[in-house]
């Protein structure tokens, strides 16, 4: 039962309503879905965050900073974001849910196939949460979708990927306005025929985006096509659930797919297909 909605002006004042309501408070961004306090936590109090001024998209040293309250769609029509977050943005279901949600919330419900969240891992994207005291902390976004998400997030930093810096996403859903059942995001450098620096980062796996860092190690210094990269194999990297978009098994193969082909467009620097 809900016993009261807040909406803070400041930082300080959300903060200040977290630490006298307990565990018993929820974070409102766009509302689209509900950041619970704990799985299966239905709060008391939710705090409106569309008042604190976090709905910015900034230009900063080597990246671009985006607010916890910045509508997906209008991260997605932000042309100083890196292409290859819009691309996954874009795949968040339609216009009428991008425009209400935010990417904090995104980055903040329990979705462990948060179309967003692969591609912020491999672009190597911090979150900026506040601590206890307001100041600001940067989390590898990697770490904040595996562990406690109580925190207040202010923003997203993304870095802007270096010149001849290759991503791309791919993503299967049963239809083009449903969720994701699998996101993958890979990024890499070419240097003349060998793989350098490359991040694979596949969502739908487990209960969160995992990076796929054993199959980057074999990558790593080599010409992509001699590795050998099977679908049968990464197969055995990947460990996804049953639930009710598929089975374990059927993911698996999917995630597997997405993976090899995702690598392929990013070492000929083409479209996925």
């Amino acid at each position: 039962m809900i016993l009261g909605f807040h909406r803070p002006r400041t930082v300080a004042e959300a903060l200040r309503l977290r630490a006298e309501l307990g565990d018993g408070v929820a974070w409102l961004g766009g509302g689209g879905e509900l950041n619970q306090p704990r799985p299966g936590c239905s709060p008391e109090h939710l705090v409106s965050l569309d008042a604190l001024g976090l709905d910015r998209v900034l230009a900063v040293p080597g990246a671009v900073e985006i607010g916890a309250t910045c509508t997906l769609q209008r991260v997605l029509d932000a042309p100083q974001v890196p292409a290859a977050l819009r691309e996954a943005i874009g795949h968040v279901q339609n216009r009428n849910a991008r425009n209400l949600a935010t990417i904090g919330g995104h980055l903040s419900t329990s979705r462990p196939t948060a179309a967003a969240v692969p591609a912020l891992g491999a672009l190597e994207a911090v979150v900026v949460v506040a601590d206890p005291g307001g100041a600001p902390v940067d989390v590898p976004v990697l770490d904040h979708a595996g562990g406690p998400r109580t925190a207040l997030v202010l923003a997203v930093r993304v870095p802007l990927p270096p010149p001849g810096r290759r991503l791309r996403v791919a993503r299967f859903a049963h239809t083009a306005n449903d969720v994701s059942v699998a996101t993958v995001a890979v990024a890499l450098d070419r240097d003349g025929d060998a793989v350098r620096r490359a991040r694979i980062v596949a969502g739908g796996v487990d209960l969160r985006p995992v990076r796929l860092e054993t199959l980057e190690r074999a990558i790593e210094g080599r010409p992509l096509p001699d590795t050998g990269v099977r679908v049968d194999e990464v197969e055995a990297q990947v460990h996804p659930r049953d639930d009710l978009t598929g089975s374990a098994a059927w993911k698996r193969r999917i995630l597997a797919v997405l993976v090899v082909r995702a690598l392929a467009a990013a070492w000929h620097d083409a479209e996925v297909v």
